[in-house]
């Protein structure tokens, strides 16, 4: 794994090298992002933030805006694995509001789930409860049946730990309901037991589980 991870990095010079002497704009700064990718592989997260950092100016100059957005979204799970936690926040809405104003770029969905996540390990319960509900309300608009199964698992969670016992019961219902429908219990393993622990640490705890 790690000469798989030193080989991915060396491509990745010799690729920059080529591509910086030729300027090929899109693919340089697409580039960069794998080279982030390969650096966080490698456990190199200040270096991976670099990288995506020379990636974001390079797309959003050229125009690229799905590119761009990408980049953000790059930007905000860097700084999330490194504990920034206030630009992971910025780096989001930033992404928010580009999607916004750039519907065809991309969707909103990653952003959205992105705060949720981050608001949750700041123990930002409530915040986290709106930023997934709106992340579900997103992928449920574009189709994305596994992401919406997750992030209503997650409302489920959240609901639990900030005492909205009905809504966890309600979301769960939703989830378990979907996931039948994606065929991927693997992937929504996590999730689910996640929601039944806060849930039932709920319940234990308030001695009359809401209605």
């Amino acid at each position: 794994r790690l000469l798989a991870r030193e080989s991915c990095l060396k491509l990745e010079e010799n690729l920059m090298t080529s591509l910086q002497a030729r300027r090929y704009r899109w693919l340089e700064a697409q580039t960069w992002l794998e080279r982030s990718s390969c650096l966080l592989l490698s456990g190199q997260n200040d270096l991976a933030q670099v990288a995506v950092g020379r990636a974001l100016p390079i797309a959003k100059a050229a125009s690229f805006s799905r590119l761009y957005l990408r980049a953000v979204g790059f930007g905000a799970a860097t700084a999330t694995r490194r504990g920034d936690f206030v630009l992971s926040w910025n780096q989001s809405r930033n992404g928010l509001s580009f999607s916004e104003a750039n519907p065809k770029a991309g969707s909103a969905l990653v952003f959205y789930s992105d705060l949720a996540f981050v608001s949750s390990l700041q123990e930002r319960n409530h915040v986290a409860l709106a930023m997934s509900a709106e992340a579900a309300g997103a992928a449920a608009d574009l189709g994305e049946r596994l992401a919406e199964t997750n992030e209503r698992f997650r409302l489920a969670s959240l609901a639990a730990i900030v005492g909205s016992y009905g809504l966890a019961k309600d979301q769960f219902a939703q989830a378990e309901a979907l996931s039948r429908g994606v065929g991927a219990s693997t992937a929504t393993a996590v999730p689910r037991v996640a929601a039944e622990t806060e849930m039932a640490r709920g319940e234990l705890e308030s001695g009359a589980p809401e209605k």
